[in-house]
């Protein structure tokens, strides 16, 4: 089944989207403590452990566990789907992705369960409140799932050419990032290929590459300054 066909079925609506700067890790990225690792595995397993039932005898009728909000948990909850309705209308951040944004509402409360059973481990998570301390927590996380659903849907409905130069766009900043403010930036059409060719994804070929560079240029993100070898300049307004 295609992506298209699935998004008509509202399954891509269902995801929380992360969209990195890059799948690679940096190399100069810190290592995650042991302690901190162990943390968050005894955290899981105590959260894994609570009951999914008030009532769990043999024999007897199941009672499900329900978590509840205080009344200030219910206020935010209510103020963010308040916004997030308005960013639904016309001309605003989630116009086209009314079936993602609904969702959001309920996932924002699912997160708030989470986050508190994390705080409140064992039974005490099922006979506290959720706060809406809590609730705010979540608010902020989802507005990070706001922005990442944005460029993802962006990526998922865009065409090939365009992630290419995209793509080639986010290797030339990298490139220029070291240089130093007010000099010249150029690249090598070579170092570029090095940089984003892959036997997958949307730059394979010289093909692929030369219409991302082509858009760049009638863009003016670049110009070409050097047949051979062939070498381009990145207009500098283009980084801001």
């Amino acid at each position: 089944m295609s992506r298209r066909e699935l998004a008509g079925l509202g399954v891509m609506d269902r995801f929380l989207y992360a969209v990195p700067e890059s799948r690679m890790t940096p190399a100069d990225a810190p290592a995650v403590p042991t302690s901190s690792q162990d943390r968050y595995a005894d955290g899981v397993l105590q959260m894994l452990s609570i009951p999914l039932n008030v009532n769990e005898e043999p024999g007897a009728e199941p009672v499900p566990a329900v978590l509840h909000l205080d009344d200030e948990a219910d206020h935010e909850r209510v103020k963010f789907n308040y916004r997030v309705n308005a960013m639904t209308e016309d001309g605003q951040p989630l116009a086209a992705l009314p079936g993602w944004a609904s969702k959001l509402k309920a996932n924002l409360v699912r997160l708030a369960g989470i986050l508190h059973l994390a705080d409140h481990s064992g039974p005490q998570g099922l006979e506290e409140p959720i706060t809406g301390d809590t609730m705010r927590r979540a608010a902020d996380i989802a507005n990070y799932w706001i922005a990442h659903a944005r460029k993802a849907f962006d990526l998922m409905e865009a065409d090939r050419q365009t992630l290419g130069t995209r793509k080639a766009w986010r290797w030339a900043k990298r490139w220029a990032a070291p240089s130093k403010r007010g000099a010249a930036i150029t690249f090598r059409k070579q170092d570029l290929w090095q940089g984003v060719r892959g036997n997958r994804g949307s730059i394979q070929n010289s093909a692929d590459l030369d219409a991302a560079l082509q858009l760049l240029c009638d863009s003016n993100y670049i110009r070409r300054i050097s047949e051979r070898p062939e070498i381009y300049e990145v207009n500098p307004r283009a980084m801001d």
